[in-house]
Order: structure tokens, then C-alpha cells, then sequence
């Protein structure tokens, strides 16, 4: 966690979730990293991004750059695959950003949907 989350990610659980809502994250980590990352780094999305035309929303904690380089990395391949995204950093966090700032988080969201309304791309 601390390679993403940098090194109050236990603090910034327990203060969100509560220290049973962190042990459970703990108990469960083992099914994403066995599971559910190998999975990811199989699937391909390629050229098949290019017929994506919607709008793309990628988000990323403003601080993350500073725990390293991986959301970082993300955000650009994100970029590339999808020209059309918007990015928003959200100020003062990092890959915890739902944890520490849940409301700039909806506004962020919020604002995405206001301008891209799903009637309006049907």
C-alpha cells in the first residue's frame, strides 16, 4: 500500500472504514492480488479503445506523483488509449482519494456528468 497510498494508508482506513473495516481489507487483499491483478495485467484493451467515443473520466489524487510513479503511469496510458479523457487531480490526495476527500471526489463526478449527460449520448 505504501508504493500507492503512501505511508499513512493504515491511519486513513481505519480513520474512513474503522479498524474492522481495515482488518477486512486485509483479509480480502489476498483474492485481489492472487485473483483479480493477474487477471488485469492479461486483458488487453488495445486498439478496441479507439471505438470508445464517449467521455472518459480519469481521476487521480493530486499527491500521487509524489508516492510514486504508478498513478502516474496510469494516468497516461489512460491518455493515450482515450484522447478524449479528462483528467482531474484531486488536491491533497493520492490512490486513497475516496477515503480522504470523498466530497471533492462527488464534485469531481458531479461535474463530469453535468456537462457529458448519458440522454445527451444516446
Amino acid at each position: 500500500m505504501r508504493g500507492v497510498c503512501g505511508d499513512r494508508s493504515r491511519e486513513i482506513i481505519e480513520q474512513g472504514l474503522g479498524r474492522a473495516g481495515y482488518e477486512q481489507a486485509v483479509r480480502e487483499s489476498s483474492f485481489f492480488f492472487r485473483d483479480e491483478v493477474p487477471a488485469c495485467m492479461q486483458w488487453q484493451l488495445g486498439s478496441t479503445a479507439s471505438a470508445i467515443r464517449r467521455p472518459v473520466l480519469v481521476l487521480e489524487g493530486g499527491d500521487s506523483r509524489k508516492v510514486g510513479l504508478l498513478s502516474q503511469q496510469i494516468t497516461e496510458a489512460a491518455t493515450t488509449l482515450f484522447p478524449q479523457a479528462e483528467v482531474a487531480l484531486i488536491a491533497s490526495t493520492n490512490h486513497m482519494l475516496p477515503l480522504q476527500d470523498p466530497d471533492a471526489l462527488g464534485e469531481a463526478l458531479g461535474s463530469f456528468v453535468r456537462r457529458h449527460p448519458i440522454a445527451a449520448l444516446v
